[in-house]
């Protein structure tokens, strides 16, 4: 164990320890002369809980990286800066006040006198004015809150394209013991990092703490990072600021660059992991190791590798919490599968700025991102309850990158998108986006209540690459090139759709089965969109073809299930209803009536129920095995239960008990044959029912 630090700075540390019964923690961040983070010029702030007294806030500032950041649109996204706040409380000690003033020589309108020029969005309260450069709102839990003075002063503009010039974000997190330095269980070493502290002992310790302070590793050990492997425990004082990137290793010295073999390594705290100080000389940015704007490709033989914030390919279960990660230089968080990314705040300027990239199995959470290139990419993941400041740059979902790899699964839920940036739409820009290649597959993805305040170059962008097959993985090549099964449920755009979206399938390039449910554009309607409205939304070859775009204006809530005798008709056979011939699953799709297309769902537990035929004395549809066998029986079990699933227009999938995400398909031969149906996890039309009277 290496302790350097005085006795009063270890007896500050045990002191911030003891907060945690506070009803307020406040951070403040070190600004040293030698880093680019600084404390706000253009903020100020205080905060007070409930009667309690008022306490001073800390705003940071970080200024825009200009000569990495196109010059177009007139310098629109020039010259600007991204202030932020954090603190942490604890709810149930009652909500909290913050008073936020802006500095009037740098936006010199006044605040009006119901505070209608200011725009606080997350905030549990609308703004009030307390004077012409005041404000205040409550938060009655902890959250990210993202403020806007919403004047000239407080704006670029080029035409159509509008952004922040000054951005404010307060990142309130609840009082936890992530606050409490941990100590190293028996047997293993923690390492409280100092100056003097070197990269092996790094390497060898299983904890590693940063204090409150500024530590400056980028200086130290440059590309090298900060070295974490199996099992390490990262943590970071909530006013600690690390000038530095986390790299796993392996016990041969292989790193995160390449592929890591760092698995169940943990980063956490409040501090800051800030990237900003890996930055050329502004004067000369394409000279020097760090990103250079004439070299985006990274192909010049003297440009040495990028490096993420934290890049632990392939390492699997990697947990991330409440840190802040500023001012990244190339890639943010690149993790493994079955990792957790809980309230983490990431930003970047320029492009190559993706925010999370983990595996499949993955969550992320509760979390900040103001990416300048993609947000996600469609791997199987659950994203939910995040705020999206999208800048000029990437889409918030790809589907993958240019004959890399196949993906698809990711469900995004509550999700919050302010002000994006997007100029045009490109190759890579807009909600949902496409640049994979004619080799690769992307399906399945399910987006659900997604609020935007702003006005979105697009929703999608679903097209080959622009790259086509640039460095094909073919042993990763699909047999089923495209893209397919996109969900879109509940979306709000509090504006506009910029361009329309782009829809484009082509020879090489499938799409299928791309669905809206209660899509509402504010600036477009007053009621939500419907499939009368594609031209005037979309492009595109397959814009409005309705075997592949489909928009619906209602939720796609899922139907009840019913005790009384109905038809099953299906969506890829309208007017035809799903028979049971004979006792032994002889099934067809019919457009005749009778007791043998009439079926009862009679409720089981946990939104199951057996199907019931009238005809075969209230025997039950079986699905004997996974794929291809059904059976009608008196069994209970798994395999005689079934749940709906909604779709859209009073559709809904049958899915299997016994088989999860299976659902009864109906194939082109299902009116021919009784062995025209199966079980898939397809999405199309032949996988949809709906009930009908009889």
């Amino acid at each position: 164990m290496r302790l350097s630090l005085s006795s009063t700075l270890v007896f500050a540390s045990l002191f911030s320890v003891n907060t945690s019964i506070a009803q307020i923690n406040i951070a403040n961040l070190p600004t040293p002369n030698n880093s680019y983070l600084q404390s706000s010029d253009v903020y100020s702030a205080r905060v007070k809980q409930g009667n309690g007294e008022w306490k001073t806030l800390h705003p940071r500032m970080a200024e825009s990286q200009d000569e990495l950041i196109p010059n177009k649109n007139n310098t629109l996204l020039h010259n600007r800066d991204f202030s932020f706040i954090p603190l942490s409380f604890t709810p149930q000690d009652g909500p909290i006040t913050i008073q936020v003033t802006k500095n009037s020589n740098k936006i010199s309108e006044n605040v009006v006198f119901d505070a209608s020029n200011v725009e606080v969005i997350g905030a549990d309260s609308a703004p009030s004015k307390i004077n012409n450069n005041t404000i205040e709102f409550t938060l009655s839990e902890p959250k990210y809150v993202v403020v806007n003075f919403d004047v000239n002063s407080n704006k670029h503009v080029d035409g159509q394209h509008e952004v922040v010039k000054h951005m404010l974000t307060i990142f309130a997190d609840p009082i936890n013991n992530d606050l409490v330095e941990p100590n190293a269980s028996s047997g293993n070493t923690k390492v409280v990092y100092d100056n003097s502290t070197t990269w092996q002992e790094l390497v060898d310790a299983d904890v590693i703490v940063f204090r409150a302070g500024y530590h400056d590793l980028e200086s130290r050990f440059g590309l090298k990072g900060i070295p974490v492997t199996h099992g390490t425990k990262v943590w970071l004082h909530q006013n600690a600021l690390v000038s530095g990137h986390i790299i796993g290793y392996d016990a041969n010295g292989e790193n995160g660059n390449s592929w890591s073999v760092a698995d169940n390594v943990e980063i956490y705290g409040r501090g800051m992991l800030y990237m900003g100080d890996y930055r050329n000389s502004p004067s000369t940015p394409n000279n020097g190791p760090y990103w250079r704007p004439n070299d985006k490709a990274h192909t010049s033989t003297s440009s040495p590798y990028m490096v993420e914030a934290v890049g632990l390919n392939g390492g699997e279960n990697t947990k991330l919490r409440g840190v802040i990660i500023g001012d990244i230089m190339w890639h943010g968080v690149v993790v493994g599968w079955n990792s957790v990314i809980d309230r983490v705040k990431i930003w970047g300027w320029h492009g190559n700025n993706d925010a999370f990239r983990p595996h499949n199995g993955s969550v992320v959470q509760n979390s900040f991102l103001r990416p300048v290139d993609d947000s996600f990419y469609a791997f199987d993941i659950d994203v939910k309850d995040n705020l999206v400041w999208p800048s000029f740059n990437g889409g918030f979902i790809t589907c993958g990158w240019a004959g890399k790899y196949n993906t698809g699964g990711i469900k995004v839920s509550n999700t919050t998108m302010v002000y994006p940036e997007w100029t045009n739409i490109g190759n890579n820009n807009g909600i949902v986006m496409s640049q994979i290649g004619t080799y690769q597959e992307c399906d399945g993805i399910t987006i659900n209540t997604m609020d935007v305040y702003g006005d979105p170059i697009a929703i999608l962008n679903l097209k080959t690459s622009s790259l086509v097959d640039n460095s094909v993985w073919w042993d990763k090549a699909s047999d089923n090139p495209g893209v397919r099964n996109i969900e879109i449920n509940d979306l709000t755009i509090y504006g506009r759709q910029k361009t329309k979206s782009l829809v484009d399938k082509a020879a090489q390039f499938n799409l299928e089965d791309v669905t809206f449910n209660n899509l509402l554009i504010t600036e477009f309607s007053d009621e939500p969109v419907t499939n009368a409205d594609r031209s005037m939304l979309f492009t595109g070859s397959a814009a409005t073809n309705n075997n592949i775009l489909n928009i619906n204006s209602d939720s796609g809530e899922t139907p009840p299930v019913t005790s009384e005798y109905v038809l099953l008709e299906s969506r890829l056979f309208a007017g035809y209803n799903f028979k049971a011939t004979n006792g032994t699953g002889g099934l067809k799709l019919v457009n005749t009536n009778g007791t043998m297309v009439q079926w009862r769902l009679v409720e089981t537990d946990n939104g199951y129920f057996y199907l019931e035929n009238k005809a075969q004395n209230n025997e039950r549809l079986k699905a004997v095995d996974g794929n291809l066998s059904f059976d009608l029986t008196q069994d209970t079990g798994n395999k005689v239960q079934w749940k709906k699933v909604a779709t859209s227009n009073g559709y809904f999938y049958l899915e299997s008990r016994n088989y999860p995400n299976k659902r009864l398909t109906a194939s082109s031969t299902a009116q021919t044959t009784s062995t025209g149906f199966s079980l898939t996890t397809n999405t199309g039309f032949g996988t949809q029912w709906k009930e009908a009277s009889f």
